[in-house]
Order: C-alpha cells, then structure tokens, then sequence
C-alpha cells in the first residue's frame, strides 16, 4: 500500500519519514514553502538509502542530485533539509532553484513510486509556504500555481489518502511557541502576535484540507498525531515512540508554558 501524508505545520512529518525508514520504506518529501523540490529516499538494504533531491534550476530546467548514506533515525541534523552539500538545503536552494515550475511535474511519476509523499499538495499544484493564508486561498479557489495532468490525479486517487491533525491545541501551541524556526528576534510583544497568528491559521488550514480532498474526490481518512496507531493506520510491522522526535525540535523558553496558558485562555475555541 502507498500513501499520502496531508498536514500542517508541526505536523509530524518528520516522524512519519521516520517511522517509513524504521521500516525499510521508501519516502517522498515536497518542501513546505519556496523554492519547490522533492527529497527522496529509496532503500537499498537494512537502514541504506539512495537518497534523491529533484528541482528546477534557474533555467526551469528539471534537475536531480542523488548520494547514498545509512540513515540515522531521531537525528536533528538529518531533518528534511539535509543535503549533502553543507548539510542543509536551506541556503543552497535559493541560489540554484527557480520558485517553482511546470517542468517539476515531469518527476513525478517516480516520485509516486515511493510508499510515502509528505505534502503531496505540492503535485496537486499548490505550493508555497504550508497552510499560509496564501495557500489557502488559492485551495479555496481552486486554483494552482501549475497545470497537473490528469494521469496524476488518478494516480493519487489511487493512493491512500491520510490527514494528519492534532487534537490536543495545546500540545500544537507548545510546539509552535517552543519549536525551531519560531521568531525569537521579535520583541516578545510581536513574538507572541506572530506565533498566535500561525497557530490560528494552522487550525483553519486543516479544517479545510478535507474540504481540498473532496472537491479532488480523493479519499481520506483521518490520522490523530496524538491518539492515532501508526502501525494500523500505515500497515507498519514496528513503529518508533510517538514521542521519539518531541524534543528534537523544541528548544522551550521559561516563558513558554506561559504563552501557552495565554494563548488556551484566548484561543481554545476558535
């Protein structure tokens, strides 16, 4: 069985790339924001990979870079912008990858060969920054950036469809208030308006994504971060601890359980 991973931000798709691995499985990662690629992984053997990057260079040109390396699991440094040249993608993408492009869509027939693709909105044509109220309304609309053949869709129909959400709020307003990538450089004052405002906007982009799925007739189910069986759910035969990835990302302030009462107190029901 294949699948499809929808989610938002703080969506446990770190996790998820590494329950497949745990499992000898092949994985599929489309960024999150901008520029547009796709890491891939292939397995080889016990924990050896054939990993894969695929963008569109400055010229709109499809591109792919590739290098083999045993895995290592609940490892902060290989997160999902590891690459091999300097360690992470995160400034080596701006300077060789167009924003994104029609050509990207000429990988994606290999990519659906993999059991697992993470943000497969991105092959639905709709990309940018995950959940973002500009995402939002270009899904609401129904209008991607880039024309996505119908032998693709049908592909992904084919697939098994999940949406991954959290239901405790405020284990999200945690991991959003204490996570990696939080403006800390703020004034606190902006700080906290800047994370309230992703954590609301998260809430309203996956009570949307079922509605996405449905106008796609594409199939879903629902997966809790919080409650969910991995192994059911994704037919795994081992899974890692739910909570083996929680602090790999976090790095709490001592005023972080009190921006998470505030936001609760504000915020529970929205």
């Amino acid at each position: 069985m294949k699948y499809n991973y929808f989610c938002h931000q703080k969506g446990g798709k770190y996790l998820i790339r590494s329950q497949f691995w745990y499992n000898n499985l092949d994985t599929v990662y489309l960024s999150q924001s901008l520029p547009l690629f796709a890491s891939t992984g292939k397995n080889i053997s016990d924990g050896y990979y054939q990993l894969y990057w695929y963008y569109c260079d400055k010229n709109n040109k499809l591109q792919s870079m590739t290098c083999k390396r045993q895995v290592e699991l609940v490892n902060a440094k290989y997160d999902e912008m590891w690459f091999p040249k300097g360690d992470s993608i995160l400034s080596w993408r701006h300077d060789n990858m167009t924003s994104y492009h029609q050509n990207f869509t000429k990988c994606f027939e290999t990519l659906l060969d993999h059991d697992l693709i993470v943000n497969p909105l991105n092959m639905m044509g709709y990309c940018g920054l995950l959940g973002s109220e500009k995402m939002c309304d270009l899904l609401q609309a129904g209008t991607p950036l880039f024309h996505i053949p119908e032998t693709v869709m049908t592909q992904l129909r084919k697939r098994i469809s999940v949406i991954a959400y959290k239901e405790d709020i405020r284990h999200l307003a945690y991991n959003f208030f204490a996570g990696n990538g939080s403006p800390i450089h703020l004034p606190e004052a902006q700080f906290v308006e800047r994370i309230t405002y992703r954590i609301n906007q998260t809430r309203k982009f996956i009570t949307l994504l079922p509605r996405v799925l449905d106008r796609y007739d594409i199939p879903y189910e629902m997966f809790s971060l919080d409650s969910g069986d991995y192994q059911q759910c994704f037919n795994l035969s081992r899974a890692l601890p739910r909570s083996a990835s929680d602090t790999i990302f976090n790095k709490p302030s001592e005023k972080t359980n009190k921006y998470v009462d505030d936001y609760m107190r504000e915020y529970e029901k929205i």
